[in-house]
């Protein structure tokens, strides 16, 4: 069958905008590249099941306003995405189209009428709010370790708890990230704006690991995979994030029943919202807390906590030196719509 010229084209744009334009011309971290190729997938999956697009047939009109919205729509209602989340969707969209509008004004009508499509948030949207120190406890109790998969999902919660580290970096790990055997155990990971921090390990959380790590990778693990890696492309690729929520939200459900302060639709960063609140009430310096979590300034944490400015002043008063930074609800689709945006080997 024979590919029309303007599918060859958008096919090509999709690849460049993800591999070339965003990390070499726009600078995009790794991990805001992660999120806006997770959005475009969900998209293409979304065009394949519900409007039976193909690889050969897909083209400018598949961006079409109407459909675009259908799809937040379903986003929302389907599979609850927040309505931030939906309109950080909604954004990868449209930085997508914005790209061939500016090199082919075939395309500049589907970037407007994109840009019509009014957000769902205004400003930041919802306070996310964490758990409790009971709630947590009752949600770890629920991700009992039967099987390889739950085994999985207890060590990434528990590092993401223990440390406090965002879900985009745990799931970015590499092995040789790890010093597990050094006098004070630790991790570095790359956070936002490919900014490196160090975290440390509690000794229970560098038993678990050590154990994990035997297990999922064996006496002489590769240095270069992936911590937690893909059960369908292998240790060379990570985890997605949205198999890491979906995992999550089957034990937010199960732990709903026993304590029902656990909403059924449990997001990752409520998590680490959660260790900011009880690394706060157990007394750590606020300044040393901002600085563990990687936000870039101490008013983001008081955004997490949901304190007020009185008691950031407080809170700073008493500060200290900070510690030195030193050092698949989708399955995976062979072929099909997501191959046109799959890094080739």
């Amino acid at each position: 069958m024979k590919i029309k010229r303007n599918t060859r084209e958008l096919s090509a744009m999709m690849s460049d905008w993800l591999r070339v334009y965003l990390p070499s011309t726009r600078f995009r971290s790794r991990h805001t590249i992660d999120s806006y190729e997770s959005s475009l997938s969900l998209y293409l999956d979304f065009l394949e099941k519900n409007k039976q697009v193909t690889e050969t047939t897909i083209d400018e009109e598949c961006f079409r306003q109407q459909w675009i919205e259908e799809w937040i729509s379903k986003a929302h209602d389907e599979r609850k995405n927040s309505k931030r989340t939906c309109d950080l969707r909604l954004s990868c969209i449209r930085s997508l189209l914005k790209y061939p509008s500016s090199r082919n004004a075939l395309f500049l009508p589907y970037y407007i009428d994109a840009m019509d499509i009014k957000k769902l948030t205004r400003g930041r949207g919802k306070q996310v709010e964490g758990l409790s120190k009971h709630a947590t406890a009752v949600l770890f109790s629920a991700m009992k370790p039967v099987g390889n998969v739950s085994y999985r999902d207890r060590v990434f919660f528990t590092i993401m708890y223990d440390t406090g580290a965002r879900v985009s970096e745990v799931r970015c790990i590499r092995i040789r990230d790890l010093a597990l055997y050094d006098k004070t155990p630790h991790v570095i990971v790359c956070g936002k704006g490919e900014k490196h921090r160090t975290l440390l390990f509690s000794p229970d959380t560098v038993k678990l690991l050590k154990a994990y790590i035997t297990d999922s990778h064996g006496n002489q693990p590769w240095p270069e995979g992936y911590l937690f890696y893909s059960r369908t492309k292998g240790r060379g690729t990570p985890v997605s994030v949205d198999a890491i929520n979906s995992r999550l939200k089957i034990y937010a459900k199960l732990a709903h029943k026993k304590c029902p302060e656990i909403p059924e639709n449990l997001h990752t960063h409520q998590l680490r919202h959660s260790v900011c609140t009880h690394m706060y009430q157990d007394g750590i310096n606020l300044a040393k807390i901002s600085a563990y979590l990687g936000h870039e300034s101490i008013e983001t944490t008081r955004i997490y906590l949901g304190i007020s400015r009185e008691e950031l002043a407080e809170a700073m008063a008493k500060r200290e030196p900070v510690m030195s930074d030193g050092g698949g609800k989708y399955k995976n689709v062979k072929g099909g719509l997501r191959s046109l945006i799959e890094k080739k080997q």
